[in-house]
């Protein structure tokens, strides 16, 4: 991993270093929930506000995603809708039939949470409010965002509604944007281990003849949220989902990471020097989750591979949010391909963080011999950011965990080996240089060694548990 020469800036709150890099966060305030649009040659963003019923949703604009200025609100007191109490939650701006709408969401008097619009001719502003409901669910709706069918031509606004299946649905809309036609479909409920206990923030993109619906999962307050992806070849489903997060940081207060339960994410198909995709999304600091600062605005890339049926990752391989320097989006820098820890098809001897002669061997042990051991990298058996290992001493048996504990077995062709077999290689939770591997069934439990023996153990906010969890992978 390399480190940048940097300087502190002190007006944007930002770290840059050097060739235009950047390090994350980009907004060091609370700025939950950031809804991000690049139109007339900025970037644009709104986040959440909560209560507050004087100014609604903060406008800041920005030329490379990284340095943001404020310049006012989307509404005041006399300007937001009449219905709209407070729960001011969730904004987005699209550019929808020449206008610039911004959907949102908010709570009325009785606190039934539902789903509000307005327009302008400028991201700036000033906005004209909608004086009705789009979405008004008995159960309360949130989270709303906008998808434009570049085959179809037909628009959509999609949101998630607070039943016990947290379902996400997308509807037509008219060309303005500004009402819903037909019915609604439903597009994803909770089905995974790692989503629970609820589905939200959906953000839909068309790449490569595939619909890509990026979403977050858990609660907003816990290390366990996380941002998933979803793929269809069609808008209205059926997704089928990869079977691990994209972005996730359970490992609150590890010493490696600055951030911690990272979601609620902006998609930028950005069309400039750098060519590339960007992930906005709101982070906790790590060992600070519902203190001080709040959630604060990071950046990272996101990586589309070559390869048919690949799913995209960020941050090279290491799906966590990014605590180093990095190419400033705009520039083409940002093309610079990130060098990952593992590749898929290398083979690797996993050395322990504490000890260079204590490895992975073939018997579920750490040991001086294991150090002879090498573990060939496939791509996960269960589809989607993750990686499967494959002894090269005893070819067709692969690592999985089985009653908590470490063991090479050969592939039943089971689901359930499938998911046992299939890990998130992440960044080292003690040193981003290493790799920590966490299980995709039990999704708070990563690979350690303990007494010399391997297993799977849930994160115990420990520095032991960070040098035991994180290893060196030595390519042979």
């Amino acid at each position: 991993m390399n480190f940048w020469p940097f300087i502190l800036i002190v007006s944007s709150g930002v770290l840059l270093g050097a060739f235009g890099d950047y390090i994350n966060p980009v907004v060091n305030v609370d700025a939950p929930d950031p809804g991000v649009l690049f139109y007339d040659g900025l970037f644009w963003m709104v986040s959440t506000s909560g209560d507050d019923t004087s100014n609604m949703f903060p406008i800041r604009k920005s030329a490379d995603l990284v340095s943001w200025t404020s310049i006012g609100f989307v509404f005041n007191s006399s300007t937001k809708p009449s219905w709209a109490s407070k729960c001011f939650w969730a904004p987005e701006l699209h550019v929808v039939g020449g206008r610039i709408m911004v959907y949102f969401v908010a709570c009325d008097s009785a606190g039934l949470l539902s789903i509000g619009g307005g327009y302008a001719s400028h991201p700036q502003g000033p906005y004209t409010a909608l004086e009705y409901r789009l979405v008004n669910d008995p159960l309360g709706a949130i989270d709303p965002s906008f998808f434009k069918d570049p085959v179809s031509g037909h628009q959509y606004l999609l949101w998630k509604v607070n039943d016990a299946a947290a379902s996400i649905y997308a509807q037509e809309t008219n060309d303005a944007g500004d009402s819903l036609l037909g019915s609604k479909t439903l597009l994803m409920v909770v089905s995974l281990t790692w989503e629970q206990p609820i589905v939200e923030a959906p953000w839909m993109i068309y790449r490569n003849n595939t619909y890509y619906m990026f979403y977050s999962s858990g609660y907003y307050n816990q290390p366990t949220y996380n941002i998933g992806v979803a793929r269809s070849s069609s808008p209205l489903g059926p997704f089928e989902k990869a079977c691990a997060p994209l972005m996730s940081q359970y490992a609150d207060g590890s010493p490696s990471n600055a951030f911690s339960a990272p979601g609620h994410t902006s998609v930028l198909d950005y069309v400039g020097e750098s060519s590339s995709t960007f992930l906005v999304y709101h982070s906790w600091y790590s060992g600070k989750i519902d203190m001080s600062p709040g959630r604060v605005v990071l950046v990272d890339q996101l990586w589309w591979s070559e390869t048919p049926g690949d799913w995209p990752v960020v941050s090279g391989q290491s799906g966590t949010p990014t605590c180093d320097s990095q190419p400033t989006p705009t520039s083409s820098g940002s093309a610079r391909v990130p060098s990952s820890v593992l590749q898929i098809g290398n083979s690797y001897t996993l050395q322990t963080y504490q000890w260079s002669d204590q490895c992975w061997s073939d018997d579920g042990v750490i040991s001086t011999s294991g150090c002879s051991c090498q573990y060939k990298v496939h791509s996960g058996l269960c589809s989607g950011m993750t990686i499967t290992l494959e002894s090269v001493n005893k070819p067709g048996y692969y690592w999985r965990h089985k009653n908590g504990q470490l063991t090479l077995d050969k592939d039943d062709g089971t689901d359930l080996f499938h998911q046992d077999s299939s890990f998130m290689p992440l960044a080292g939770l003690h040193n981003q240089d290493y790799v920590s591997f966490r299980s995709v069934n039990y999704p708070s439990e990563y690979i350690r060694h303990k007494d010399g023996i391997l297993y799977i153990n849930e994160w115990d906010g420990t520095d032991l548990m960070a040098q035991d969890a994180s290893f060196l992978p030595i390519a042979k």
